[in-house]
């Protein structure tokens, strides 16, 4: 790459650290399962790189070592596969395979749009089309492993890799924790971006299923589930993390799912007492979506500024 390309490539660097608000420096608490492209990177790559489906499909979140650990295979014919040690490329075991008598096909078709939440069905990006991969469904069951990285093979195909821990769902737990943090509304320090909504009729919260709306129905749920969880596996909720998921080597001392969960309580009880108490007046459903879908006049939700 000569210097012209380093230079352009520095500023589009430097330029993503303001869209986003942050690098995630700090070491991930579920860096062995971790997505291995950066946050940063430019999203046409990414949905690039997904195009690419195995054959082989393992559990990616990774198993534990004592659990079955059950795996499908996607083909005209397959009798036999191997595990590889990934660290040292050794045979860890290998197995058979067994027909389920099911067929199955399919591919991913990616569309990105120029924006998305203003425009429907309109405005494309671009748009990618992944091979199709269609042909018999077979299983197999991975012998007994030791703690460590791994792969499968069955004819030419190899799988994602995956890990053998015990606390392969500690870390997913993890990393679904932090999409609360991209979802974040107000000054409640998104590690993915600047603060936002700040002149909300209710501030704060958690933005829904990617958009900038408000629904109480996604928040309540949320909240209910994630206090649930806070409350009935205590020993299980870590502290991995500072209210910033971008910050881990200095944590805030408060386990992560509770201090989670007080973001979405302290939406519900300030629209509580913004409403003085009256639970018909309270506004909790914030957003415009009326106008953004064609048509609409916007009254039933509230506008968010």
């Amino acid at each position: 790459m000569n210097f012209k390309n380093n230079l352009t490539a520095f500023f589009l660097l430097l330029s993503l650290q303001f869209v986003f608000g942050q690098y995630v420096t700090d070491p991930l608490p579920y860096a062995p399962i971790a997505n291995p492209l950066p946050d940063t990177m430019d999203q046409l790559y990414r949905d690039s790189v997904n195009l690419s489906i195995s054959r082989v499909r393992v559990n990616q979140a990774g198993y534990r070592i004592d659990d079955e650990k059950l795996f499908y295979y996607v083909g005209s014919s397959a009798s036999e596969f191997t595990v590889i040690n990934i660290e040292n490329s050794n045979i860890a075991g290998t197995g058979t395979l067994q027909s389920t008598g099911k067929q199955t096909s399919g591919q991913l078709n990616i569309k990105s749009y120029h924006k998305a939440q203003l425009i429907s069905g309109g405005d494309i990006k671009y748009e990618l089309l992944s091979p199709e991969i269609s042909g018999t469904v077979f299983k197999g069951f991975l012998p007994q492993l030791a703690e460590g990285r791994y792969k499968v093979i069955v004819n030419s195909d190899t799988s994602s890799p995956f890990i053998i821990n015990d606390n392969v769902y500690g870390m997913v737990k993890d990393a679904l924790i932090k999409y609360f943090g991209i979802a974040r509304c107000g000054d409640n320090e998104s590690w993915f971006h600047d603060d936002c909504h700040l002149k909300d009729i209710v501030p704060g919260g958690w933005h829904d299923a990617g958009d900038h709306l408000k629904v109480p129905q996604s928040i309540g749920y949320a909240v209910s589930v994630l206090g649930l969880c806070a409350t009935a596996l205590k020993d299980r909720d870590t502290d991995h993390y500072a209210f910033n998921h971008a910050i881990t080597q200095n944590t805030d001392r408060i386990p992560d799912v509770l201090r989670e969960t007080k973001v979405g309580a302290d939406y519900i009880i300030n629209s509580y007492d913004q409403a003085a108490g009256n639970v018909s007046a309270m506004k909790t459903e914030l957003g415009n979506m009326d106008m953004i879908m064609a048509g609409g006049d916007g009254r039933n939700i509230r506008i968010w500024l």
